[in-house]
């Protein structure tokens, strides 16, 4: 199976466990030995964010990664998750103001 073809079956299974269709980043990339050989596949998506991409990989053959996609999206339930973007701001107690008398 080449790697378009793969992409294709992702998007079919996750259209059957999540009755819905992706339309966001995906890719699959070879994991290759140090000979070149392919010893495994990586998926890579990007739900709604790609600098930080949801990402599963498995050394097998095609069919027991699909396998592995299958059973983790079924687990994940990813139709369900919500994502939030946080910034940690840092306080200065230098410039806090005491002057009131309700700060205690």
């Amino acid at each position: 199976m080449t790697n378009q073809e793969l992409e294709v079956a992702v998007l079919c299974i996750i259209e059957k466990a999540y009755e819905a269709k992706y339309i966001g980043k995906i890719k699959i990339k070879d994991i290759l030995d140090c000979s070149g050989k392919t010893v495994g596949y990586k998926l890579i998506l990007g739900l709604n964010n790609n600098e930080r991409p949801l990402t599963m990989q498995i050394e097998g053959t095609p069919e027991q990664f699909l396998k592995y996609v299958e059973k983790e999206l079924r687990s994940r339930h990813l139709h369900y998750t919500a994502f939030y973007k946080g910034y940690q701001v840092p306080i200065d107690d230098g410039c806090i103001d005491t002057s009131c008398s309700c700060k205690k």
